[in-house]
């Protein structure tokens, strides 16, 4: 499969397909990224992912929604969406201007993660989930977890280390067990910070 040449934009967030994020854009060269982004210039523009400042090569290819200016000369408050995962092969970050393009913007070459559309989530995590809603609500309102494991990440909030973990690993076991051995001690935690937090009888 050929790479796709975009627009880079590092940032230490891993938006899931389906996101919405709003990003505050202050820096020029991002400035006019968003400007052409408006004018319909472009389509689309990539998230790449950073950790303690260094690019994990997975990202997030991002539409703009909307945005708006903040009276701040042209700082822009900006809502994206998430479409489609991918990995990042390579990046430019000091581009040489170009007419219209000052400052350049980083650019980089992606392809897309493979089959992320069909990885699934497990009962087990469905019924981890179940229990700590159950817990966190205190009734048994029905609440159906998605069967797919990107509409399931969002829908438990999944942070983003959690994230870039799970998109890395090779096999649907892998990501599962993963993913509920966190929950479970995510529960864990939550229950002893409970009791810490709880009366204290005498003896």
């Amino acid at each position: 499969m050929s790479l796709r040449r975009v627009p880079i934009f590092p940032l230490s967030i891993l938006p899931l397909p389906g996101e919405r994020q709003v990003l505050h854009i202050f820096e020029p060269r991002y400035i006019l990224l968003f400007r052409a982004l408006e004018n319909m210039e472009i389509d689309d523009f990539a998230i790449a992912h950073t950790s303690r400042g260094n690019l994990t090569g997975l990202g997030t290819m991002m539409r703009l929604v909307v945005a708006e200016r903040t009276g701040n000369g042209e700082e822009r408050n900006a809502m994206v969406q998430g479409m489609d995962l991918v990995q990042i092969r390579s990046i430019q970050t000091h581009l040489p201007p170009s007419p219209g393009k000052p400052d350049a913007w980083p650019e980089g070459n992606i392809d897309p993660v493979p089959d992320w559309r069909n990885w699934q989530v497990s009962e087990d995590c469905k019924r981890e989930w179940m229990e700590h809603w159950i817990e966190d609500r205190g009734d048994k309102m029905q609440m159906v977890p998605p069967d797919d494991l990107i509409g399931f990440l969002r829908q438990i909030n999944a942070p983003t280390p959690l994230r870039s973990r799970l998109i890395r690993m090779r096999t649907e076991d892998a990501r599962n067990q993963h993913l509920a051995s966190w929950m479970k001690t995510q529960r864990l935690v939550r229950l002893q910070e409970r009791h810490r937090q709880g009366p204290i009888f005498p003896n």
